[in-house]
């Protein structure tokens, strides 16, 4: 575990004068035309190879730019030649893009990275979707080491899988792609027939498209709302008005000096974004904070995050309570807000529609009076910090309990990985409501951020059937469970089912065959007729 946790800071800028504000517009604008540039063309097949290695486009790209004149038309007509299109394309544009060099640059980095994190999701997804078939659970262990092999994000088996194509499984190009086990031998699946390549490579292939397809989207950028800087594009110091930072423009040799508010080290890269909600321009300060060392000798616990409170652990404490009522109090309340608006909206386009001059005054002073979204912002910033303050304070409290029976501080976290909320038609409106606004996904990265500072490990864990299944007789059942009441149909043990959850969560940190990414009927099958498969004896 690293000693060290990255987070950014958000500075706060002094007022703009208007020559600023136009330069800051035009450097976002121009680099929002660079990202959807690099953007579009890194979805070509002909640099998605390219992306295996960082810099390999970069290079290409300046070895041809370097040229001037005739000089780089010929150098751009060479790579058409050779078959480069979409390379040569991009050189022809990026002279275009009213940036200096090293800020397209950083665009470009920014969309190769964006990319990778595409493919990189797209093969966590395929893995998932693989464990649903009969055909990967039944593969042998050559075939398995295979699909594994091609499933490795950003390689050049990975994006011959891609293509459809059939990666070659020689001695030099296996050394190339390096696929070697840690005693230095060339990989098993070496032996597997052509045939057998090909049939593997047309069945994951054709669940990595339904992948692009239906769940995983290629990225976009929409929003002229940020310029990066690295530390080549900024400077900073200070005078008798404060601490500033000088940027790079898009004229060679001029830079913009912006006074900020406050005092703060500045390092690495520098954002300038734009808050829509506040309607100002903020600097993102990457800033890095110590972490504590990893709690050797600590106890574990396991958790199981809920609604009605943040979570409930394995030694049977309730953390949070009151969460549930807090997410229902702010959802109900911006229900009615929105409902409100939504009944203005109608008058006001009831009044455009008279034709009348009163009708259009009218709508006009409904507009400016009560369809603005000054308090409805401030409103939801409100809720959103309370509902933040009140996680952080419960997390805070998980991490540093004590049990009466031990005094251990905890030194591992074991949780459970859930996915993102979809709607429920079994569900009513209202609740549907306000399990859309439960902030599962923050309170995850707080947990993870908070633990990883404090020293504790974060071990996550399936969660499937955990609800429903007795810690004592092992006994699956949907019968168990009702409301926050669990009684198991089978032993008759009784518990709190939310603390139940969390002590089959704590014991789940001792499977070694179980993954993420088994479908809930693997586990039942497992549970219910072999549970020592699960622990690997």
């Amino acid at each position: 575990m690293s000693n060290t946790l990255s987070r950014t800071i958000t500075r706060q800028l002094a007022p703009l004068d208007e020559s600023q504000l136009k330069e800051i517009v035009s450097l976002m604008k121009g680099y929002g035309f660079g990202l959807n540039l690099f953007l579009d063309a890194l979805k070509s097949q002909e640099l998605r190879e390219k992306l295996c290695d960082k810099y390999t486009i970069r290079n290409e790209i300046v070895a041809v730019l370097k040229n001037k004149g005739e000089a780089r038309q010929e150098a751009i007509a060479k790579k058409r030649d050779e078959g480069l299109t979409v390379l040569a394309h991009l050189c022809e544009q990026i002279p275009r893009i009213p940036l200096q060099a090293r800020m397209w640059k950083l665009a470009l980095e920014e969309a190769v990275q964006m990319v990778k994190t595409y493919w990189a999701s797209v093969v966590a997804e395929t893995k998932h979707q693989c464990w649903k078939h009969d055909w990967y659970r039944n593969l042998n262990k050559k075939q398995r080491d295979y699909v594994d092999w091609l499933l490795k994000e950003n390689t050049p088996q990975f994006f011959h899988l891609v293509g459809g194509r059939l990666p070659t499984v020689s001695e030099k190009n296996l050394e190339k792609m390096g696929c070697f086990n840690p005693k230095g031998t060339t990989a098993n699946f070496k032996q597997l027939s052509r045939t057998e390549q090909k049939g593997l490579i047309e069945k994951v292939h054709k669940i990595v498209k339904k992948v692009r397809k239906n769940r995983i989207h290629y990225p976009t950028h929409h929003n002229n709302n940020r310029v990066d800087f690295d530390c080549s594009c900024w400077k900073q110091g200070h005078d008798e008005h404060g601490q500033y930072v000088q940027l790079m423009t898009h004229i060679p040799r001029k830079n913009m000096r912006l006074y900020l508010k406050g005092w703060g080290a500045l390092r690495g890269t520098l954002q300038l974004f734009y808050q829509k909600r506040t309607r100002q321009y903020v600097l993102h300060v990457y800033h890095e904070l110590k972490c504590n060392d990893p709690i050797e000798a600590g106890r574990a616990i396991g958790i199981d995050l809920g609604y009605t409170e943040l979570c409930a652990t394995s030694d049977g404490d309730l953390i949070g309570q009151g969460l549930g009522e807090m997410i229902a109090k702010h959802s109900e309340g911006l229900n009615a807000r929105t409902q409100g608006r939504n009944k203005l909206r109608a008058i006001k386009e009831k009044h455009e529609k008279s034709g009348t001059q009163k009708g259009k005054d009218k709508a006009k002073n409904i507009e400016e009076n009560n369809l603005g979204k000054g308090r409805l912002n401030k409103a939801e910033a409100k809720a959103k910090a309370e509902e933040s303050s009140f996680i952080n304070h419960s997390i805070n409290e998980l991490i540093n309990t004590k049990t009466e029976l031990s005094e251990k501080q905890v030194g591992t976290v074991v949780m459970e990985r859930l996915t993102t909320f979809t709607k429920n038609k079994r569900y009513p409106k209202k609740i549907n409501r306000y399990l859309s606004a439960w902030s599962y996904g923050y309170i995850h990265d707080r947990i993870l951020f908070k633990c990883k500072k404090a020293g504790i490990k974060v071990v996550e864990v399936n969660p499937a059937w955990s609800s429903v299944t007795c810690p004592l007789c092992g006994h699956v059942n949907r019968d168990n469970r009702h409301g926050d009441k669990f009684q198991c149909q089978n032993c008759g043990a009784t518990e709190h089912a939310d603390v139940n959850s969390a002590v089959v969560i704590l014991r789940r940190k001792e499977w070694k065959a179980c993954t993420l990414y088994m479908t809930p009927r693997q586990i039942k099958y497992y549970l219910e007729n072999n549970p020592e498969w699960l622990l690997d004896k």
